[in-house]
């Protein structure tokens, strides 16, 4: 049986990672959001109204530097897009 008890080794990671996520992401998380987040799509539907071509540009310098970052904001698209496709386009339908 696997053993889920919590050691102090254990607190000590929770700890330091608990104040890398207040120190560092919480306070800035919106920034990397707002900078680039769903960036080819219109700015009406909450993104940046860029080109896919400006997108892909702005996600491979990111990626060259950070590719952790480079990586969320990316894995965000193919989420997105189904959703963008499925729900914002059957709404503009409507209207």
């Amino acid at each position: 049986m696997i053993d889920f008890s919590v050691t102090n080794e254990h607190l000590g990671i929770i700890d330091k990672y608990c104040g890398f996520v207040n120190c560092w992401l919480v306070p800035n998380h919106l920034n990397y959001d707002e900078g680039r987040m769903n960036g080819s799509k219109g700015k009406e539907d909450g993104g940046h109204g860029q080109s896919l071509l400006n997108d892909a540009l702005a996600l491979e310098e990111l990626g060259s530097n950070c590719t952790g970052i480079d990586i969320c904001i990316d894995a965000n698209t193919p989420a997105f897009t189904p959703l963008y496709v499925a729900v914002f386009d059957t709404l503009k339908n409507k209207n």
